[in-house]
């Protein structure tokens, strides 16, 4: 039997580039629960919400939010509302069909945040 093998190659001239993934579930017009990361998630309005970092980074180099609604699936969008600040925070939106929206209990957010640890560039940049 073969064996498949996957070759993952990337290249930056930023240095200490890091990837951090978590998620939480919906409360409605409370603060997330069940949150996984290494940040706290707070609700700061209707469908706003702000990540808190455990430590400082550099800066932010990509965001993305995804919303998990099993029961039914509708046109949700999650935007990055505000670049990362010297607090270590992070906000975002998140709308559905249109209009600002807060989770409900039985949706979940996906995150993934990417980081510059660090001002220097890797050796050889």
């Amino acid at each position: 039997m073969a064996i498949n093998q996957f070759f993952d190659e990337q290249y930056t001239n930023l240095g200490g580039v890091v990837t951090c993934y978590g998620r939480g579930t919906g409360a409605g017009t409370s603060t997330l629960t069940g949150v996984k990361g290494p940040w706290t998630i707070t609700r700061t309005g209707t469908g706003a919400y702000t990540i808190t970092l455990n430590r400082k980074f550099a800066g932010l180099l990509d965001f993305n939010g995804t919303v998990i609604d099993v029961t039914s699936p509708d046109d949700w969008e999650v935007f990055l509302a505000a670049d990362l600040t010297s607090n270590n925070a992070v906000s975002f939106l998140v709308y559905k069909g249109g209009a600002a929206a807060d989770l409900s209990t039985d949706e979940k957010i996906l995150l993934r945040v990417v980081l510059q640890d660090t001002q220097a560039k890797p050796s050889g940049f």
